[in-house]
């Protein structure tokens, strides 16, 4: 299986601490569960990160 956490990392510019590896799904794509946080550090990106979690959450 390929090490999929390298390119992660250098997208993000951090090193992942925590993963947790998905063992099914319907095709052989790899699969993993990442946990991160953002937070909005002036009213402006207060607000996107809230209607970002809307959206991210009727996916």
């Amino acid at each position: 299986m390929l090490d999929i956490t390298d390119p992660i990392e250098t997208t993000l510019g951090k090193r992942i601490v925590n993963l947790r590896p998905i063992g099914r799904g319907y095709s052989p794509a790899q699969r993993i569960v990442v946990s991160f946080a953002k937070r909005g550090v002036t009213s402006p990106t207060a607000e996107w990160l809230r209607r970002e979690k809307v959206c991210v959450s009727n996916l």
